[in-house]
């Protein structure tokens, strides 16, 4: 799905996708205006990013160990005898050996690179924002670009500095959307593009785990059986929440639509969810202000939920 005009005002769609990537630093107040005629979301991402993205670099970008192979003298580490055999056919006159090296080019950094260079070609409204990021090239200029940045975000979580942090979602924020450059005789704009459905299936997720009990466990796309075997269909639930005992007590089923009687095919995708899952109450899960309606199913009582963005969060 594309969004091309949300149906999010600014403020509560940054809240929004703080939620969908973990990025919290899109919350604060940063120097740039939201009004459409002046600068958007692309221009907040933007300077949020070089802000982070400064400090980080007058600190020292973060370094790692790599493994290196060597082919040619001086040789360096271990003998690496299953690329010896490959290359050579074990050669007595050849020789190649493996290394760890430390070095700035690792998966972190390879990120935020690949973040910096989208925000580049990205038509910036602020000239300054602009500047700001190409005074940056220099200091990336011997970080690789990751053939697969999807990996290289999945390989840099698990050892993220703490003040690596922000830059870091913020950079996964401009990876995880893509850039829209609308041009025309008279007019010329950006946008940012992202999964909607999945943004707000996280936004749900999030708002039921700090309603739900404490002791009660909620879970994302949960796999539910749907026909029997041999021949097994398995939807996945949005957010199931459990209780105490490991029981499935709601389905939340998160619609990006806007708020309305529901359709007969919503009704019996959740209805089906709690029939298999063996639970009695479903809850269909739309962006409102509140609004609620309920209907019930056989044994089973859906009901229909409005819920709000930074009203939910006491956010006025």
């Amino acid at each position: 799905m594309l969004d091309i005009r949300s149906r999010f005002d600014l403020a509560e769609l940054t809240a929004l996708l703080a939620t969908y990537v973990g990025a919290p630093s899109l919350l604060r107040d940063d120097p740039v205006p939201s009004g459409e005629d002046d600068a958007g979301l692309v221009d907040l991402i933007a300077v949020a990013f070089v802000d982070e993205l400064e400090r980080l670099v007058g600190r020292g970008l973060p370094k790692g160990y790599v493994e290196r192979t060597f082919t040619r003298p001086p040789f360096a580490g271990r003998p690496d005898v299953v690329t010896h055999l490959r290359r050579h056919a074990g050669r007595a006159d050849r020789l190649v050996t493996r290394a760890q090296r430390i070095t700035q080019d690792i998966a972190v950094n390879q990120v935020l690179a690949h973040a910096h260079a989208l925000l580049l070609r990205a038509p910036l409204r602020r000239p300054r924002t602009r500047s700001r990021l190409t005074a940056m090239v220099p200091a990336l200029s011997a970080i690789s670009r990751p053939v697969d940045v999807d990996r290289a975000i999945r390989l840099a979580r698990p050892r993220l500095p703490a003040h690596c942090r922000d830059v870091f979602d913020l950079a996964v924020l401009v990876v995880r959307g893509t850039s829209l450059l609308p041009e025309g005789v008279d007019r010329q704009g950006a946008a940012v593009l992202f999964p909607m459905p999945k943004v707000w299936e996280a936004y749900v997720e999030k708002a039921i785990s700090d309603e739900a009990p404490s002791e009660h466990r909620v879970a994302r796309q949960v796999p539910v059986p749907i026909t029997e075997p041999p021949d097994r269909t398995t939807g996945h639930a949005d957010v199931v929440e459990y209780d105490d005992d490991g029981r499935p007590v709601a389905v939340y089923d998160a619609k990006y639509k806007h708020f309305g009687r529901p359709s007969t095919d919503d009704l019996f995708q959740v209805f089906t969810y709690c029939r298999r899952l063996r639970c009695e109450r479903g809850v269909l899960v739309l962006p409102g202000q509140g609004e609620s309606w309920t209907v019930g199913m056989g044994e089973v009582t859906i009901a229909l939920r409005g819920l709000p963005v930074l009203a939910a969060r006491g956010v006025e």
